[in-house]
């Protein structure tokens, strides 16, 4: 990914414009306007209407966010569907969540994976198929040979030039299991690869919780300290004060929202009930 300082929208037209090498006038050839006008939209005493921001998103290869200067990334982060060679059903699939983007995702940046797709495209095609062929007729070939030698008295008819033989008749291949064998073996290396990062993410983000909830005990424990455990403040009001230093603890982890937390509180407010009654 290319990223790049910060920049408005005057900034960034021209920065692409004289890493292009182009003066002014190509530019307003492209978006179709005259030459004072694109000047004036450089130096931003001029408006970019839609149109020409999409020219020029296409002309310059940049997502129109860069240009706009909303992002600093002048990779293309958005594509049709025909630039990505995908079919309408398979991005159907994707945007239904009926196959799952995270592992569609994990699988394309993955080399072995990659590696097993360009097999399977050479298999589809039977290119590889007819080299294994190939390579099977070299063996019946040699085959044949070797027993032409031994029955003309070139080569000895012993134990070894049997095995010699079978060997070769063995070693060759069905027409396509060899190249299906391949195909799986890159596919099993790319899932276990890919689940070795997943459980090594995990790990982490196990520890990340496990910090997080001390923290949440610990501001807990602190909250419920500062609750008046003497005469002066009723059992009620004691139980609520609680309620709240646990609330306040789930505040800190922040996949909690505070309508999560709403919707757990008549369960806390149960479970503390339930302990002061049996609890002490």
């Amino acid at each position: 990914m290319s990223e790049h300082l910060p920049g408005n929208l005057c900034e960034r037209l021209r920065e692409l414009r004289e890493a292009r090498h182009l003066d002014q006038y190509e530019i307003a050839d492209v978006i179709h306007v005259s030459r004072s006008t694109y000047s004036r939209i450089e130096n931003g005493t001029a408006a970019l209407n839609c149109d020409a921001l999409i020219e020029l998103a296409k002309f310059y290869d940049v997502p129109s966010d860069y240009i706009l200067g909303i992002m600093d990334s002048d990779d293309k982060t958005y594509y049709e569907l025909k630039e990505l060679g995908i079919s309408v059903d398979a991005a159907k699939n994707l945007y239904s969540g009926k196959v799952d983007p995270r592992v569609i995702n994990e699988l394309l940046v993955n080399e072995k994976f990659i590696s097993a797709v360009s097999m399977m495209s050479i298999y589809f095609s039977g290119v590889m198929s007819e080299a294994t062929r190939v390579n099977n007729n070299v063996k019946d070939f040699t085959y044949s040979l070797l027993g032409e030698l031994v029955r003309s008295g070139d080569l000895p008819a012993d134990k070894e030039m049997a095995e010699l033989r079978d060997g070769i008749r063995l070693s060759k291949e069905p027409a396509t299991q060899y190249e299906i064998d391949r195909i799986r073996n890159a596919v099993i290396a790319a899932i276990k690869e890919i689940r070795e990062k997943i459980d090594g993410e995990a790990v982490d983000i196990r520890k990340e919780r496990d910090i997080l909830d001390k923290q949440i005990a610990d501001k807990v424990k602190l909250e419920v300290k500062k609750v008046d455990w003497g005469r002066k403040l009723p059992e009620k009001q004691r139980q609520k004060k609680i309620v709240e230093a646990i609330k306040m603890g789930m505040s800190l982890d922040p996949n909690m929202t505070p309508e999560m937390i709403e919707e757990y509180t008549p369960a806390i407010e149960q479970i503390i009930m339930t302990y002061a009654k049996y609890g002490k």
